[in-house]
């Protein structure tokens, strides 16, 4: 990771997307001293946008004319596309100079190279920029952002990366952050189902709880999960930080790229009749940290 210039001239930075991670990536733009121009399809993420110090827009075309520099953050591949699609339909000439996509929707690794493609023959430049952590990590500036783009296109966009990730690693190829990003998530999920069926485990064999996560977290069992995720599921504070569905939506897309190379995932697929377990029970949008739930609900044959 390299140092830069955190001195670099602050301007308009465009947000399309004011969800969970948006809101936050608006209150660490506005605290680094950034205008941000916000939208969301939804009038009340707007709103909420609004609220935060930024400006709603009311159209993506909006961004485009006023920003050069666009984050992403919505939900899906499909979505990028659709997003690169009607900025694209913005005439070249009107857009502002050098506009830039940074997006952070952890993309089908498969399809990544297809979607810059996309925005390359729009005159767009694109980087892949999934962040690795919760958004109250993020929040509190211990998400660590995984990049994929050319080297100087990093440099040109670093005083917006490092406000919101002050820890990022470019990986300098598209594709490889993606895959990055769902390979880490792999070992989040697991060890995150780890720390709620050993919690139940604990619980069982009539350990004290608040004792027991003091002696986890100090032996060879650590893992950050236990940080942020044991006093939620110990107070049963499911207010989402990542929510459920979108945990799930992430394993659905590991199971098919592991097939499609001929691997088997054991633990990712329990994994996901766990999470399927939530969504089914209408925990969909509790925070994943909920898996403790449906972990409660198996029973012993």
């Amino acid at each position: 990771m390299k140092s830069h210039d955190k001195g670099a001239k602050k301007g308009n930075v465009g947000i399309i997307g004011v969800g969970l991670l948006g809101a936050v990536f608006i209150a660490r733009l506005k605290a680094a001293g950034f205008d941000v121009l916000a939208f969301d399809i939804c009038s009340e993420r707007r709103d909420q946008a609004q609220s935060q110090g930024a400006k709603a827009a009311q159209s993506m075309a909006e961004l485009a004319l006023a920003c050069s520099s666009i984050l992403v953050t919505v939900y899906s591949t499909g979505q990028v596309r659709s997003v690169i699609k009607t900025i694209a339909d913005v005439p070249n000439k009107e857009r502002a100079k050098f506009l830039t996509i940074l997006c952070s929707t952890t993309l089908d690794p498969d399809s990544v190279n297809g979607v810059y493609q996309q925005a390359s023959e729009a005159g767009i430049e694109f980087v892949e920029f999934p962040v690795s952590g919760t958004s109250s990590q993020v929040a509190k500036g211990e998400g660590f952002g995984l990049l994929g783009c050319n080297p100087e296109l990093f440099v040109t966009q670093y005083h917006i990366i490092n406000s919101l990730t002050p820890r990022s690693i470019n990986f300098c190829k598209i594709g490889a952050a993606s895959r990055a990003k769902l390979a880490i998530n792999l070992v989040l999920e697991i060890n995150r189902s780890a720390l709620a069926e050993g919690l139940i485990f604990a619980e069982l064999l009539g350990v004290e709880t608040d004792v027991f996560i003091q002696a986890l977290k100090a032996s060879a069992a650590y893992s950050s999960v236990m940080n942020v995720k044991a006093d939620k599921m110990l107070q049963h504070d499911f207010t989402p930080e990542g929510r459920c569905s979108q945990s799930l939506k992430d394993i659905q897309m590991m199971l098919k790229l592991a097939r499609k190379r001929r691997q088997t995932l054991p633990l990712t697929s329990t994994q996901a009749d766990l999470l399927m377990n939530c969504v089914e029970a209408q925990e969909g949008d509790l925070d994943s940290s909920a898996v403790i739930y449906a972990l409660r609900r198996l029973k012993a044959t």
